[in-house]
């Protein structure tokens, strides 16, 4: 179930990319601090923290370079200079008037992506930060028709197409594959998107939250049967089952569970040092537990059950702020 947790957003895509790459080596002299009023300087400063505080050993040395694993400062230097390297073209287009970086979007997602105090682990439904990483703080200024070298340049739903930006193609207009919101490619020309009830032959005809079965019909929510993703609102068919989690199970083995005080995802309670347990819930028997998703009393912590091939108490994802991923 190990999952990127960088795919919620475009400005964590960014982040992560941005920094990805290794570059330079700890030298005389020490570096000079970070500029911490730009981009690259907050989110290196981040980063930085975050892997000093929760990475040991050879997930530090991985992460940071082996010269820079007990060095906070040339850390942030090094990933500060890859991410100005990897984002260039973005400060390019920003010099030139044609993107807008807008930095209130970005202190917010790169300050909601700072571990909390004393934890290098969170247990969650969803990533800590995802609400506040929705929004890309590189926005687009180019406007249709206009000149552009890059996408990013064009304003928000535009391409650049041939050194111009183009809106996708409205209702009526011609198509290969793509329309604009709320439309499909019908025989050439963007079409309304069908609503619920009506003759399909794919689902990309359908509207939003719905799928095609000779008709376009709603979405299947957690635990109803399946036989395709596409029919899923989580888009996945785990086992004939539409999964709350996007995971499938073929054993109790296979539903993750949280260690009790430490947080770390496991298996059973030999893999914890205190005792694990799914949905968190304290118990004495059966009765205690979550009877509609199949939980169990065990070890006295209600624990999830592979019912009708799908993880049956929805599973939490650990993200761990050394490795931010869970």
């Amino acid at each position: 179930m190990t999952r990127n947790l960088f795919r919620f957003t475009a400005t964590c895509s960014a982040v992560v990319a941005a920094l990805a790459a290794p570059f330079g080596c700890a030298g005389g002299g020490g570096p000079a601090p970070v500029d911490t009023t730009t981009y690259c300087g907050k989110a290196a400063v981040m980063y930085c923290a975050n892997v000093m505080a929760c990475c040991t050993g050879a997930e530090r040395a991985a992460q940071v370079g082996e010269e820079n694993v007990n060095d906070e400062a040339w850390c942030q230097h090094d990933k500060a200079m890859a991410c100005e390297i990897n984002l260039a073209e973005t400060y390019y287009a920003i010099d030139k008037g044609t993107v807008k970086y807008v930095e209130a979007k970005a202190t917010k997602c790169i300050d909601a992506m700072k571990r909390p105090t004393g934890e290098c682990a969170v247990v969650a439904d969803v990533a800590p930060w995802a609400d506040a990483c929705k929004e890309s703080p590189f926005e687009g200024q180019v406007a249709a028709d206009g000149e552009c070298r890059w996408s990013m340049e064009c304003v928000k739903g535009s391409s650049c197409v041939y050194g111009k930006c183009k809106a996708p193609p409205a209702e009526g207009e011609n198509c290969s594959l793509s329309c604009a919101e709320g439309l499909y490619c019908k025989a050439g020309k963007c079409a309304k998107d069908l609503a619920s009830g009506a003759t399909c032959t794919s689902t990309s005809e359908c509207g939003m939250n719905l799928y095609c079965d000779k008709t376009c019909m709603a979405l299947k929510s957690q635990g109803t049967a399946c036989t395709a993703n596409a029919q899923c609102d989580s888009n996945d068919c785990g086992y004939g089952t539409c999964t709350s989690d996007g995971s499938s199970c073929s054993s109790n083995f296979d539903c993750d569970g949280v260690c009790k005080k430490s947080g770390d995802t496991c298996y059973s309670d030999y893999t914890c040092g205190s005792y694990c347990a799914s949905s968190g819930t304290d118990c004495n028997t059966d009765a205690d537990c979550n009877v509609a998703t199949s939980e169990k009393c065990l070890d006295d912590t209600c624990e999830a059950s592979c019912g009708g091939r799908v993880c049956a108490a929805k599973a939490l994802d650990t993200y761990n702020y050394c490795k931010m991923s869970n």
